[in-house]
């Protein structure tokens, strides 16, 4: 007598066993895929705030030889939505990175009264997103 194995056949019983393993599992992620539709389209992480630029010198004028600016080493202070404190190099050059907004601009230098008087910018410097504005520092001499 010869034995023959069928594959690929399944009882009834088998069949039903596999509707309902199938039917569980389809309940069962059913709750995750509408939950997931109906929030709309996969929420993405915000951007990073715009951010704009301000650079320039810190310069004295006047004094002795009015009309030539020297430009001084020291420290510049951006104070508006944000308030920063930038060190300016031998060249008086400087540059931050802030949030857009209207900032009020002053500057100290070794170089000039001893860092007891500010210096100025000649007005408020408005950053605007992904700009670069341009506010020199002028130390004024007497």
């Amino acid at each position: 007598m010869t034995t023959m194995r069928l594959t690929g056949i399944q009882t009834p019983g088998a069949r039903l066993r596999n509707v309902k393993v199938r039917l569980l599992v389809a309940c069962a992620l059913l709750p995750i895929f509408v939950s997931g539709c109906a929030s709309g389209p996969l929420s993405q992480p915000a951007p990073p705030p715009s951010t704009g630029y301000v650079r320039g010198q810190l310069l004295f004028v006047g004094g002795p030889a009015p009309g030539s600016a020297r430009p001084l080493s020291g420290t510049v202070t951006l104070s508006g939505h944000v308030q920063m404190n930038v060190t300016v190099g031998l060249g008086g050059h400087y540059s931050a990175t802030l949030p857009p907004g209207v900032y009020r601009i002053e500057g100290r230098s070794p170089q000039f009264g001893s860092r007891t008087y500010p210096c100025h910018a000649r007005s408020r410097v408005t950053v605007g997103p992904n700009e670069t504005a341009r506010a020199d520092v002028y130390c004024q001499g007497r």
